[in-house]
């Protein structure tokens, strides 16, 4: 009897056999599922003159893909700092970082110079699917934002310009179906966007 399979575990088993030797597992690099990923050879790549100097705005997923490169990597990029308002994972940066804040503010009023700012940041939205009511917070729990929920028709439906930290939002008036919510950080300008679902 034929098994079912999704459109990924039959990439990856084809890869198995058409890319096994051109792309070899990663020892860090993992999918959703923690599966290891194949990246390039690493023997391919062409060398930095130095390393890249980087901070990271958000020790999450994504910045700890930056973060297990940069361990993985160091020739290539060198991640000094992070800016984490979650402990928890500020902790588990700092092994390997030297520099960590809560904010951006906090890492820019130190004196350090880096080439690069690694924006890992984003929009918490919970429970997504929600119904009568979620709860929104930025990435930046000091930050004021300016919070825009549009619609599928692009109307906007909601609308605050001092949000500031975790809020629990009644979703009843907004009706069901997908939702565009936008923060901009009024301090640097930066906008998170993010979809909500309604049912």
């Amino acid at each position: 009897m034929p098994q079912d399979i999704n459109r990924r575990d039959l990439l990856q088993k084809l890869s198995l056999g058409i890319g096994a030797a051109a792309f070899p597992l990663s020892t860090w690099a993992k999918d959703e599922e923690g599966r290891m990923m194949r990246l390039p050879d690493p023997s391919k790549k062409r060398k930095f003159a130095k390393a890249i100097t980087a901070i990271t705005l958000g020790a999450g997923n994504r910045g700890n893909v930056y973060g297990n490169y940069s361990i993985e990597y160091p020739d290539e990029i060198d991640i000094i700092g992070v800016a984490e308002p979650i402990e928890i994972r500020r902790q588990r940066y700092a092994l390997h970082i030297p520099q960590t804040g809560t904010n951006y503010n906090q890492l820019a009023s130190r004196s350090f110079d880096v080439d690069s700012i690694v924006i890992s940041q984003e929009i918490i939205i919970y429970p997504n699917p929600a119904h009568d009511a979620f709860t929104l917070r930025g990435s930046d729990n000091n930050a004021h934002y300016a919070v825009s929920i549009y619609n599928s028709t692009c109307q906007l439906v909601f609308n605050d310009n001092n949000f500031v930290g975790e809020n629990t939002l009644s979703s009843i008036a907004f009706g069901t179906g997908l939702f565009i919510v936008t923060m901009e950080d009024k301090n640097t300008g930066k906008i998170l966007t993010k979809k909500l679902m309604i049912e």
